[in-house]
């Protein structure tokens, strides 16, 4: 479980990722409480807001045979590929390097029609639960693949590509590669679940990102996303305070 918590005036909000088990208020303590992909037993009248949430985990128990037998044929043969195009995947781990991730990521979402990027005081706030890899050719940036974790789960926040690479082949390459080097690491780090981060219906117009996050093999997940209140009078204070925003 990873949580964070604010403060504002009198009122005390937490987000908190990966919960699960039984609800007790006393684990959760602040005025409110929104739960990221939980799976919590919680009573209803708690409850402000909730809406389901899809996705893909991978069990990274398995051995790395049996996880890379888990890839489509496509996938196994891109990830082979990518080493034969002499792509490299780095951690990254100087400040330098998150701020380039961040200038690219607010690039790539323009260019894709995306929300907003992660912000500098979202990586402070989750300051030591987060991992960025970047794949390189040549000294040139491919992708990147920003990862969000706690103790056993380790998930995918965001993956940008360099659109404006000549080879755009090699750019796919890359991107499988950061995910399948992800994932070897992640392993390697001792977490048990690898999570793609949220799927979507073929309907979808962007279910393009979810045919490539299936490819790597994943079992399809079920969870919440939910604004709790236990108590009454604060959620009645709430849902005045939010009606009037």
């Amino acid at each position: 479980m990873l949580r964070h918590g604010s403060r504002r005036l009198f009122w005390s909000h937490e987000v908190i990722w990966f919960a699960d088990g039984d609800y007790n208020h006393t684990r959760f303590p602040s005025h409110s409480t929104y739960f990221r992909q939980h799976r919590l037993n919680i009573p209803s009248q708690f409850i402000l807001s909730s809406e389901v949430f899809h996705t893909l985990h991978t069990d990274l128990t398995l051995d790395l045979d049996q996880l890379f037998g888990r890839l489509s044929k496509t996938c196994r043969n891109e990830v082979r590929r990518s080493s034969k195009e002499g792509i490299e995947i780095k951690q990254e781990l100087q400040p330098e390097a998150t701020e380039l991730f961040l200038e690219r990521q607010k690039w790539f979402n323009l260019r894709k029609h995306l929300g907003e990027p992660i912000s500098r005081k979202q990586l402070a706030d989750y300051s030591g639960h987060w991992f960025l890899y970047t794949a390189y050719r040549s000294r040139a940036w491919l992708g990147h693949l920003l990862l969000i974790h706690d103790e056993q789960r380790v998930r995918q926040w965001v993956l940008a590509s360099n659109l404006d690479h000549e080879d755009h082949a090699v750019v796919s390459y890359a991107s499988r590669a950061l995910v399948w080097s992800s994932m070897e690491d992640a392993r390697n780090k001792g977490f048990v679940t690898y999570d793609f981060g949220g799927v979507v219906p073929e309907d979808d117009p962007r279910y393009g990102v979810t045919r490539f996050k299936s490819s790597f093999g994943g079992t399809f997940v079920e969870e919440q996303n939910s604004v709790v209140i236990p108590n009454p009078y604060h959620r009645l204070l709430y849902a005045t305070l939010k009606g009037r925003g």
